[in-house]
C-alpha cells in the first residue's frame, strides 16, 4: 500500500504532493539541511548540497549533489526523494522546474524578513511531519534571541553599515532581502548606495566610504572575506576620512559569521551577536 500523500502549496503557491511523512529528502539549501536535523528529521535526509556543513559530523555519507546554483539534476532524480527542499533566494527556477518536471515534489520556501525565517520553522516541521513540541522549542529560543536583538537596537539611532555579500564586484543586500531586515532589526542602517539590481546592488569602494558607514561587518559567506580585505577595506577608509571630530580611520571594520547573517532556524535567534556588534559601534561614534 502507498504511503497516505497530501495535496500542499508553497510559498509560491506551487501545487504538490508530499507524502505525509516523507522518507527521502533531499535539501538544496545548507540551512535547511541543519534545520531538517534540528526537527529530528536528519535520518530521513538522502542527499545534500555541496555547501551543506551542518550539523558537522552528521552529513558523512550523504549524496552531495552540487550547490545551490548548479545542483545535479541528474543525482537528484537519482535518489528519488519524495520531497526536495529549495529557497527561492538561493536556488535556480529552471532547476526547481526541472526537477518538478522529472516527478519530484520540490517544496520552495521564501524568507525575505526575519519574522518569515521565524516561521519557516514551523512551515517545514509540519512538512516532515515534526514533533510539534520540538518546532516550539525551537521559535521559542530563536524569538528570545530577535528579542533581546530588538532591545539592543533600540537603546542607539540606526547605525550606517556596510555589508557586503560579494567582492569583484563588490555587491551588497539591498532591500526586499533577509540579510538587510536582519541588519535593519539589529540596530544597523544599510547604505542605501549602488546600481543594477536593486535586491543586491554592485557597488564601489569609493561610493561606500563617501556614503559614510560607521560599521563594515564582513561575512565569511557565501564570499569568503578574509583578514586581507579587511585590511584593505580599513586602509582605504584611513585615506579617505577628512580630519576633525570622527578622525581618519574610524570606520570600524568586522569580520563575522556569515551563518549568523544569512541562514535561517537555530540562526536566526544568533543574530543578537549582530546586535550586539552594532551597539559597540553606536557606543564607540557616540563617545567618540
Amino acid at each position: 500500500m502507498s504511503p497516505p500523500v497530501r495535496r500542499i502549496e508553497d510559498p509560491l503557491e506551487r501545487s504538490l504532493e508530499v507524502p505525509a511523512r516523507p522518507a527521502r529528502i533531499v535539501s538544496l539549501v545548507p540551512s535547511l539541511t541543519e534545520l531538517l536535523f534540528d526537527l529530528g528529521a536528519g535520518d530521513r535526509v538522502v542527499g545534500v548540497s555541496r555547501y551543506c556543513t551542518e550539523p558537522a559530523g552528521l552529513l558523512e555519507g550523504l549524496a552531495r549533489v552540487g550547490g545551490q546554483k548548479d545542483p545535479d539534476l541528474g543525482a537528484v532524480v537519482a535518489l528519488g526523494p519524495d520531497l526536495v527542499l529549495a529557497v527561492k533566494e538561493e536556488n535556480l527556477r529552471r532547476d526547481v522546474d526541472a526537477l518538478a518536471a522529472a516527478g519530484l515534489a520540490v517544496y520552495v520556501a521564501e524568507v525575505r524578513t526575519v519574522e518569515d525565517a521565524l516561521g519557516l520553522v514551523g512551515e517545514v516541521a509540519d512538512l516532515v511531519a515534526s514533533e510539534p513540541a520540538v518546532a516550539d522549542r525551537l521559535v521559542a529560543a530563536a524569538r528570545a534571541g530577535v528579542s533581546a536583538a530588538r532591545e539592543l537596537a533600540a537603546r542607539h539611532p540606526p547605525v550606517p553599515v556596510f555589508c557586503p555579500v560579494w567582492r569583484d564586484p563588490w555587491i551588497t543586500a539591498g532591500p526586499d532581502t533577509y540579510i538587510h531586515d536582519v541588519l535593519r532589526l539589529c540596530g544597523g542602517a544599510p547604505l542605501a548606495i549602488g546600481r543594477g539590481d536593486a535586491r543586491y546592488p554592485k557597488v564601489t569602494l569609493e561610493e561606500v566610504l563617501a556614503a559614510g558607514p560607521r560599521l563594515a561587518l564582513l561575512p565569511d559567506e557565501p564570499y569568503p572575506f578574509s583578514a586581507a580585505d579587511a585590511a584593505e577595506l580599513s586602509s582605504l577608509a584611513r585615506g579617505a576620512r577628512p580630519a576633525g571630530p570622527r578622525a581618519a580611520g574610524d570606520l570600524e571594520v568586522e569580520r563575522i559569521d556569515g551563518k549568523a547573517l544569512g541562514w535561517y532556524g537555530r540562526r536566526t535567534g544568533g543574530i543578537v551577536e549582530l546586535a550586539r556588534l552594532i551597539d559597540v559601534a553606536a557606543r564607540g561614534g557616540a563617545a567618540a
